[in-house]
C-alpha cells in the first residue's frame, strides 16, 4: 500500500483530496493538521518526512496573505526530495501574469510574464523552481475551480447559490469567461496522473472550456427559480482565463469526460440545501 501525503488539507481543495483518496483501497492517507506539522519550521517538516517517508505528496499549501509563508513552506518541503517518490504541486493560472493572459494559454507562454501580484508570484516561484529542478517533482497549474467546502464569500458559484438561499438576488460584478473544472475532476485527474510516469514537469490542469460568467449565473437562475434579470455591473467583458490542457490530455489520455456543469451545480446546489436545512450554513454575511 502506498503512502499519500497531503499538504494543506484544511482547505477547500485538500479536503475534498483526503475524503477522496481516503476511500481508495491502495492508498495509505496522511493528512497533518498544523498541531501535527508546521510547515513554517524546516526542521519539523525533516523530521516528519524522515518519519513516515511517503511515496507520494500531493501539496496545496497556501498563504493567501504572506508571499514569503507561501514560499517558505513549499521549500521546508520540497528542498527534502530524498525522503520522498514523487511531489504533485497544485499551482495556478496566475503564475501566466494576469495583465497578459491570452486565451487558452500554453505552457510554453510560461516565464515571459512575471505576476503582478503576490498570490501569482509565489506560485511563479515554486513553478519556476520544479522546471528547474527536473526531479522528482511536477506542477499543475488550475486555472478556476468550484465544488463543496469552497469559501462561499467569495467563490461565484457557491456565492451566489448562498445568495439566493438567503433571500437575496445574484450578483454578477463584471463578465469574463473562466476555465472551471469541478474539484471531483482534480481528484479523479490527480487519480490517473499518480500512476503515470510523467513526461513534463509543468502541466495545466483545466477543461480547455472556458465559460461566462452570465452564462453560469443565469444557470443558476434556472436551477433556482430566480426569476429576476441579471446584469453585470460593470459593462464589456474582462480577459479571458482559460488554459489548454493538450499536454495533460497526451498523458492521461484524451477521452477523459470533464463532469458537466448542470450536474456539478446539482450536486453544489443539493449539498448547500442540506446544510442550511440542517443549521449548518450561516449566511449573516451575505
Amino acid at each position: 500500500m502506498k503512502k499519500i501525503l497531503l499538504l494543506g488539507s484544511n482547505g477547500f481543495i485538500g479536503r475534498n483530496l483526503e475524503n477522496h483518496f481516503s476511500q481508495k483501497s491502495e492508498y495509505s492517507v496522511l493528512a497533518p493538521k498544523r498541531a501535527e506539522l508546521n510547515l513554517l519550521d524546516d526542521q519539523a517538516c525533516f523530521a516528519y518526512l524522515k518519519s513516515v517517508k511517503p511515496d507520494k505528496i500531493i501539496y496545496s499549501a497556501v498563504n493567501l496573505t504572506s508571499l514569503e509563508d507561501t514560499v517558505r513552506m513549499f521549500f521546508n518541503i520540497f528542498r527534502h526530495k530524498n525522503q520522498y517518490g514523487f511531489l504533485y504541486n497544485l499551482g495556478s493560472g496566475a503564475e501566466y501574469d494576469k495583465l497578459n493572459y491570452k486565451p487558452l494559454m500554453k505552457e510554453y507562454l510560461f516565464g515571459r510574464s512575471i505576476p503582478v501580484d503576490s498570490y501569482g508570484l509565489g506560485k511563479y516561484i515554486i513553478s519556476r523552481e520544479i522546471e528547474a529542478a527536473k526531479g522528482n517533482s511536477a506542477n499543475f497549474r488550475i486555472f478556476a475551480i468550484y465544488g463543496k467546502h469552497e469559501d462561499y464569500n467569495r467563490r461565484f458559484i457557491s456565492n451566489n447559490i448562498c445568495r439566493v438561499l438567503a433571500g437575496k438576488t445574484i450578483s454578477l460584478n463584471r463578465n469574463i469567461a473562466f476555465d472551471f473544472i469541478h474539484v471531483d475532476d482534480l481528484c479523479r485527474l490527480l487519480d490517473k496522473v499518480l500512476e503515470k510516469n510523467l513526461s513534463y514537469f509543468n502541466y495545466n490542469l483545466c477543461s480547455s472550456q472556458p465559460v461566462e460568467l452570465i452564462e453560469l449565473a443565469e444557470l443558476l437562475a434556472r436551477k433556482m427559480n430566480v426569476g429576476h434579470a441579471i446584469e453585470p455591473i460593470q459593462d464589456g467583458m474582462g480577459k479571458e482565463y482559460s488554459g489548454d490542457n493538450g499536454l495533460l490530455m497526451s498523458e492521461i489520455g484524451s477521452d477523459y469526460k470533464f463532469k458537466s456543469f448542470h450536474q456539478g451545480i446539482d450536486e453544489l446546489l443539493i449539498w448547500y440545501q442540506n446544510l442550511y436545512k440542517q443549521k449548518l450554513l450561516s449566511l449573516d454575511s451575505m
